[in-house]
């Protein structure tokens, strides 16, 4: 028998069976809600510009969801990653996530405008996949800059940001590297 994600292997003896169920949907829940902290947690530091924080709630939580042939074809690397980080920070409700939105001399990968805060923040993220693992760092850095030379967050300056921070963050297999700026 299939209960959501979890093989349950019925019992004929009264009574266990139920027991069984309860016990997975138990640890379905379980799951759920360690998730949760990890996104609370990683929505958090990325307001708080803890860029070794988020980097490592990020690892984290590609270790427990993708497999490195989620990107297999070379060409979409990208598009993946960029595809896994709207679907992560569309979980705070009170963000408005923007994609491939035009700002300055280009288009950032992805804008954030808080909503419902003390302060507002503005966020830029460009993402970059990286051909090997050693090179993860440097391609923060070029994210870092592309977003400093195309003046991505001039949108987010021209709606009254006073506070916007940059974040580079490059991709490799199931690890990341994140730089940030404020």
């Amino acid at each position: 028998m299939t209960c959501g994600w979890l093989r349950i292997q019925p019992i004929m003896m009264r009574g266990r069976s139920r027991w069984k169920r309860e016990k997975a949907t138990g640890m379905r829940s379980k799951t759920r809600w360690t998730e949760q902290r990890i996104l609370d947690s990683f929505c958090k530091a990325i307001l708080a510009a803890d860029a070794r924080k988020v980097e490592q709630l990020l690892t984290k939580y590609m270790g427990k969801t993708i497999s490195v042939r989620d990107n297999f074809a070379r060409s979409l690397h990208e598009n993946f990653y960029h595809g896994l980080m709207l679907g992560i920070l569309g979980y705070q409700q009170n963000w408005e996530i923007l994609s491939n939105r035009e700002s300055g001399d280009g288009f950032s990968d992805i804008q954030i405008e808080t909503k419902g805060m003390e302060e507002s923040v503005g966020i830029v993220i460009e993402l970059k996949y990286s051909s090997e693992e050693k090179k993860m760092e440097q391609d923060c850095r070029e994210a870092l800059q592309q977003i400093k030379d195309r003046d991505y967050d001039q949108a987010l300056r021209n709606r009254g940001y006073k506070k916007i921070l940059n974040y580079g963050i490059a991709f490799y297999h199931k690890k990341c590297c994140v730089l940030a700026q404020s």
